[in-house]
């Protein structure tokens, strides 16, 4: 349906079988764009995302499958595999839910379905659930597996200890919060225990929100290695060894911080923590040996959640970005003496807690202050701790005496208000030009004339474009596959934390650690480091086959020490000369982990 008051981006022509083929042609290219770009962009938001309810269970007592897609216009669940040892489902009837998120200054509209499907034990032992089958647009998606571990006995509440808190209890739609695990075991179990295990139904799974980098551990921190999940590895902190309910335990920490998309209330089920002894069983004339747990303790966590609340209405600005916390910031400028037109590289820092990574910066062409200054562009580079943006602007005169103070909006949550906050002004020296009287808007420049012959000047008939012939529109038609990844990149919004390639740098640290622990060859290694840093920095992987590093941080992200970069570039030899050369495969698990630390915290 054509709403009154929206013009048709093509006039219809005349009666004739020629020109009627010409306007269904034309419908037909239009009707196929927009039903075309519909779909790209709701696949492109659509999740699904699947949990237990608990990791570890009691025999006798039942978990729980918890489904959810977001974002999609059709949805369904398909029948649910069998799994010896367990009786799963059926699936209950979904439940829906819609609402609409104003989230780093943008309008948005999130919709789920949530299913789910009872899992009975019928025997102790693991269990793998296989990936789970949805249908979602058109397509079918599939969920990652799932373990579950089922228990004759829970025994282990004395010995462990396994606490689960939030930084906050109530945030608002787009601000971070940080959540803590401090889990371990009675020191005087010693040598006793040499395998742990945690088990986190929420990891990775949870709807709603978005993980953002870890924070780093203190500088001189023990860091570790556990199982997570039964079949991966997580990196924690070691903490001194403390007292828990009067006797010394052995202590570990593991945070993480996550960004809320939508309101509403984020759920930290139960989780849990396994403590063990594991023993190797065969003989040496084995081929295959075994570990076998042969004492096991379970402890486990309180469930904990968030409250979501929507950001208020009352009191928003109208040039409100989406800045959540509370910041302080810093200004600097180079140079400060320079004749009208020159350009100035104008250096906004805002540090302090929020949403530093996600708003929108203020745009100084936008304000009034800066109606002496032409603004070029500008350059920009962020992290958890720190939000920096380099403008290129120009007095435009000799009358401009500052840079005046940039206002950000910020909506503070700890007063429940909106506040700004702004830089100090910067004084500055400006020069006349000679014979001229300022910097002029381009639009004042001479106008230009028609130095061909025998060209119209205007169409033929006045308001009515020029009709394509139906050979150019049946060429463009066949074309608009080939037009797929350019409308892709044009649809995908980089500075939304739920986007695609938002979430891809979100997790390209714990990708690089899971690919480098399974990794086997150098070979193995460089691709997982190329994946990670393609990842950072929004290119392919192959883009860093071979790249000059020092030149290309040196262009693009300048803000990294010199000493990381050599280190990068250092590993990155070492890598292809193992890969390619027959050299010695480097320590690259070890090296990377701090090499990523340093990267990111300068601001990949």
């Amino acid at each position: 349906m054509i709403e009154p008051g929206l013009a048709f981006p093509f006039a219809f022509p005349r009666a004739g079988a020629r020109s009627l083929a010409t306007a269904l042609a034309r419908t037909l290219w239009i009707l196929f764009v927009c039903s075309w770009c519909a779909v790209a962009g709701a696949q492109s938001q659509a999740r699904v995302s699947v949990r237990l309810s608990t990791g570890v269970v009691k025999l006798g007592s039942d978990a729980a499958l918890v489904a959810t897609v977001e974002n999609a216009a059709f949805s369904d669940v398909r029948p649910l595999p069998a799994v010896d040892g367990l009786r799963l489902g059926p699936w209950s009837v979904p439940t829906v839910r819609s609402m609409t998120s104003n989230v780093n200054g943008r309008l948005t509209r999130s919709d789920e379905r949530t299913w789910t499907a009872p899992v009975r034990p019928q025997r102790k032992g693991e269990f793998t659930i296989p990936a789970l089958e949805f249908n979602v647009d058109g397509s079918v998606v599939q969920s990652q597996p799932l373990t579950l571990t089922v228990v004759e006995d829970l025994k282990g509440e004395e010995l462990g200890t396994f606490t689960l808190s939030a930084s906050s209890n109530k945030v608002v739609e787009g601000e971070p919060f940080t959540v803590e695990l401090v889990f371990g075991w009675d020191a005087a179990l010693g040598e006793r225990i040499n395998w742990a295990n945690l088990s986190l139904s929420w990891w990775g799974q949870l709807s709603g929100a978005v993980e953002n980098d870890p924070p780093a551990p203190a500088p001189g921190s023990s860091i570790v290695e556990i199982v997570l999940n039964t079949n991966e590895t997580v990196r924690v902190e070691e903490l001194p060894r403390a007292q828990v309910r009067g006797r010394l335990f052995r202590l570990f920490r593991l945070v993480r911080s996550f960004t809320p998309t939508r309101g509403g209330t984020l759920e930290f089920p139960t989780s849990w923590l396994e403590f063990s002894r594991v023993e190797e069983s065969g003989d040496i004339f084995s081929f295959q040996r075994r570990r076998e747990r042969v004492e096991s303790y379970f402890v486990r966590s309180e469930p904990v959640k968030v409250e979501v609340i929507q950001l208020p209405e009352d009191g928003r600005p109208p040039d409100y970005g989406g800045a959540i916390g509370s910041f302080t910031a810093r200004a600097s400028a180079t140079p400060r003496d320079v004749d009208a037109g020159e350009s100035i590289k104008f250096k906004v820092e805002w540090t302090g807690r929020g949403n530093l990574q996600y708003f929108t910066p203020p745009e100084p062409s936008r304000s009034d202050a800066f109606a002496g200054f032409r603004v070029y562009g500008k350059t920009e580079t962020k992290s958890l701790e720190r939000r920096t943006v380099v403008y290129d602007i120009a007095p435009r005169s000799a009358e401009v005496k500052e840079i005046p103070p940039l206002q950000l909006p910020v909506f503070d949550p700890s007063t429940g208000r909106y506040t700004s906050v702004a830089t100090e002004p910067l004084a500055i020296n400006v020069r006349a030009l000679a014979r001229a009287s300022g910097l002029e808007d381009a639009a004042t420049g001479p106008a230009l004339q028609t130095d061909l012959r025998d060209v119209p000047g205007t169409l033929s008939r006045e308001g009515e474009l020029p009709r394509p012939g139906a050979l150019p529109v049946l060429a463009l038609l066949a074309s608009l596959p080939l037009l797929w990844p350019v409308a892709q990149g044009v649809l995908r919004r980089r500075g939304d934390p739920w986007a695609p390639l938002a979430q891809k740098r979100n997790r390209a640290r714990r990708e690089l650690e899971r690919e480098l622990s399974a990794a086997d060859s150098a070979r193995a290694d460089l691709a997982a480091l190329q994946r990670y840093l393609g990842a950072r920095t929004a290119e392919s992987p192959a883009a860093w086959q071979g790249r000059d590093l020092e030149a290309w941080f040196a262009r693009h992200a300048a803000s990294v020490p010199g000493e990381l970069v050599r280190e990068l570039s250092r590993l990155t030899l070492e890598l292809e000369a193992a890969a390619w050369g027959g050299g010695a495969r480097p320590a690259t698990r070890e090296r990377a982990a701090a090499l990523v630390q340093g990267l990111e915290r300068s601001g990949l």
